[in-house]
């Protein structure tokens, strides 16, 4: 096969076509034009193809995005902080304030001078949260008290109350069209109120589960049932909506709403989806993007995205299309992956249901499961040194000799309630336990009989450690870092602490890198501390990262964040005064290891996840990486492509075959930047 395909490799040199991105997770990074980094950010919305309005606590903003490369701010006004929700119309921006209960309407014709118009009161209660729809000059809004208010806003600077009706189901969203009124409850409501003081209950649409978004497209009401699926419902006979089309989808979804035939869903913690509705019998999922933060605001044309949330706001080139995959594998050989640790050509998997399974990373696309071992309990952390692995076992520490990764040993065992994780350096162990919260240190220069040392009561909920020449370091949970002086093993004592300051933050994981140690919190903040002086850490700064952040690790200029989203996100750390973020994907890491701009991470029933997050490979045909494109490449990808290593899959369809070798070609045949 070989010969057949170096002489169709050859004689097809000539080819010419578009080249293919890499497989590098960072290539999608283009996407993002500009940003506006570290504000609270809640709604916005385009006022024309180059002028957006945004809400924010206590402010309104227009900002010229003309060159969405370049975020001019025109105007602000102050506006009442305690705002809920706001909804534009003809030129002027309804905003809904809960304590007091006030409508608010602020005249956005001109963006260089917004002004307030008009100020209404309206029930109030504070845990309840507002829906405001507008369509035909008729304000609908959600009461508290569980009535319909109707508000004639013909003249914004004066508007008046038509009617009060109250419902027979909750609203829980809604949406005019016309003379329609389309509400979200579990089920869809369709009220005809064209006559506004004698509404008429049309339609009822009920889904598989329950509705918890909608938008209404001309005669298509856009639904989303439960998590799962997105349903395309006809409305052109209002009293017998029928469905049309459905599509899966797994994300909770907050905005929904549609630019020509492309319908726009807008994950709270799990990015933006683009879906082709040219066909709604026959949706289609086209593209995604995913940025840290819950997302709060979406807003769109035929050009540009716009998202916001508590850290920020992003104008993304529109309309997402599906990128190159990044170069990844899985092995589902775990069932359930809870910690990871590489060392050489082999990868450690704790599963969470008990056992370790070892991998040959050699090809790092191409795992190959080479053993695996059971262990006295649950494995919840492990780490590899000088041919031993120690897992934390939960009720103790299993000590096996993985001299042969093909035939581990069990050669040790430590007995300690909850250990949950541990790190090894030359002849010292350190165990850390949360019940109660302690770092237990052994001298383990004989594994078969490990020797207490000495212990270090406290912190109470320590999460990570990491043992650097003689101090332990310890994401500490209430107590943001804790340095452990272990110089006397036999009596080890704090070092230092930092604490973050006012407000109660719970700390997950920490990395180090040369003097510089980076804590994630549960707030979903990084806090980069200064621990050149150990005996006195100080705070350098802090940085909004992903939501509830779980896992890091930092190597180089490179930071990689898992949180609960579940997804990873990639930062760059060259500037510690001014991190960075990269790019983002979902997926679990429920720990993880960065080794040569690869993540290896645990991830749960997956198994094992491998993650190029490598630099954009700018040129690709270059296959050896030696700068030069000649048969030297050609050979290289020959063999990836008759052993079926992934890098060989260039056109990502996950297949090994002539279309490889036609897009490699492409390539090839166009040439390096």
């Amino acid at each position: 096969m070989r010969s057949i395909l170096l002489t169709i490799l050859v004689s097809l040199f000539a080819s010419v076509a578009i080249s293919q991105d890499s497989g590098s997770l960072q290539c999608s990074t283009d996407r993002f034009l500009s940003s506006i980094e570290n504000e609270n950010f809640d709604d916005v919305f385009f006022l024309d193809e180059n002028i957006i309005l945004v809400s924010l606590y206590g402010e309104l903003r227009t900002y010229n995005i003309s060159d969405p490369t370049n975020i001019v701010e025109i105007a602000s006004l102050t506006i009442d902080p305690d705002f809920q929700t706001a909804e534009l119309y003809q030129g002027y921006v309804f905003l809904i304030d809960k304590s007091p209960g006030k409508l608010t309407i602020v005249d956005v014709q001109n963006p260089n001078a917004m002004n307030i118009v008009a100020e209404l009161s309206i029930p109030t209660l504070n845990s309840y949260d507002y829906t405001i729809t507008i369509a035909n000059d008729i304000a609908y809004l959600d009461s508290p008290t569980g009535e319909l208010l109707l508000f004639n806003i013909s003249d914004p600077t004066s508007p008046t109350l038509i009617s009060t009706t109250t419902p027979d189901h909750v609203i829980i969203d809604m949406q005019a069209v016309g003379s329609m009124l389309f509400v979200r409850s579990n089920d869809l409501y369709i009220y005809d109120y064209t006559d506004p003081l004698n509404p008429i209950e049309r339609g009822q649409y009920t889904p598989t589960q329950w509705i918890s978004s909608i938008h209404i497209d001309d005669t298509t009401a856009f639904l989303v049932d439960g998590f799962d699926e997105l349903l395309a419902v006809d409305v052109s006979d209002l009293d017998n909506p029928t469905l049309i089309g459905h599509l899966s989808i797994s994300t909770i979804v907050t905005r929904t709403f549609t630019v020509g035939d492309k319908l726009y869903l807008a994950g709270s913690s799990s990015g933006i989806f683009t879906v082709d509705i040219s066909d709604q019998s026959n949706m289609s999922m086209i593209g995604h993007t995913l940025k840290p933060g819950f997302l709060h605001g979406l807003a769109a044309n035929d050009a540009n995205l716009i998202s916001t949330s508590y850290r920020g706001l992003s104008i993304i080139d529109a309309p997402l299309t599906v990128a190159p995959p990044p170069k990844q594998a899985f092995s589902a050989t775990v069932d359930s992956a809870k910690g990871i640790d590489i060392q050489g050509d082999y990868a450690y998997i704790a599963d969470d249901h008990g056992g370790v399974t070892i991998f040959n990373i050699t090809i790092p696309f191409s795992p190959l499961k080479v053993s695996s071992v059971a262990t006295s309990d649950r494995a919840l952390n492990l780490k590899v040194d000088q041919d031993l692995l120690y897992v934390a076992a939960l009720t103790g520490v299993d000590i096996f000799d993985v001299s042969d990764p093909y035939t581990p040993t069990l050669v040790g065992y430590i007995p300690i309630t909850k250990a949950v994780g541990l790190d090894v350096q030359d002849n010292l162990l350190a165990i850390y336990s949360t019940e109660p919260g302690f770092v237990a240190l052994y001298d383990i220069v004989d594994p078969t009989d490990p020797v207490h040392l000495s212990t270090h009561q406290g912190p109470e909920y320590p999460n990570e450690i990491i043992i650097r020449d003689d101090k332990v370091y310890v994401a500490g949970g209430y107590s943001t870092l804790v340095i452990i002086d272990i110089s006397d093993p036999n009596n080890i004592t704090t070092a230092g602490i930092y604490d973050a300051p006012g407000i109660v933050e719970f700390s997950y994981s920490i990395a180090l890198v040369e003097d510089i140690a980076y804590v994630s919190t549960d707030f979903g903040l990084l806090y980069a501390i200064n621990i050149s002086n150990p005996f006195n850490p100080a705070l350098i700064g802090t940085t909004p990262i992903n939501n509830e952040p779980t896992e890091i690790d930092a190597i180089n200029n490179r930071l990689v964040v898992s949180s609960y989203g579940p997804d990873i996100h990639v930062y760059d750390i060259t500037n510690v005064n001014d991190i960075k973020w990269i790019v983002g994907t979902l997926g679990i890491a429920n720990d993880l290891q960065i080794v040569d701009q690869k993540m290896f991470a645990a991830s749960g029933l997956n198994g094992m996840w491998v993650l190029d997050i490598g630099e954009c490979n700018q040129c690709p045909a270059d296959f050896n990486d030696d700068n030069e494109l000649n048969f030297f490449d050609i050979s290289a990808f020959l063999s990836a492509i008759t052993n079926n290593d992934p890098a060989a899959d260039f056109n990502a369809d996950s297949d090994f075959n002539f279309f490889d070798i036609s897009a490699y070609l492409d390539a090839f045949s166009s040439g390096c930047p």
